[in-house]
């Protein structure tokens, strides 16, 4: 499979903006699905993270959305032109 720079980049700065963490035992892996919107589709960018069954912060997340925007902004109908998703493991 092919590596996808972007999803590769998201995944290292998930692992470097929560490795100061005890509980957290990094991102295991990230899958690029495919997502349906409406017809179009679109990368699903699904990062697996380790955090022992700890709870992440709604702040980490909308952290995350807006690097993850900075990737893939909308386009000009503000679709999205790929989406994410956090899976505990």
């Amino acid at each position: 499979m092919k590596k996808d720079k972007k999803g590769e980049f998201l995944k290292g700065w998930i692992d470097r903006r929560l490795s100061k963490y005890d509980w957290f035992n990094g991102v295991k892996y990230v899958d690029v699905e495919v997502f349906n919107d409406r017809g179009n589709k679109i990368p699903f960018y699904v990062f697996y993270l380790d955090k022992n069954g700890y709870v992440l912060s709604q702040e980490f997340e909308d952290d995350f959305d807006s690097v993850f925007k900075m990737f893939f902004p909308p386009g000009v109908t503000w679709d999205p032109i790929a989406v994410w998703e956090f899976r505990y493991v």
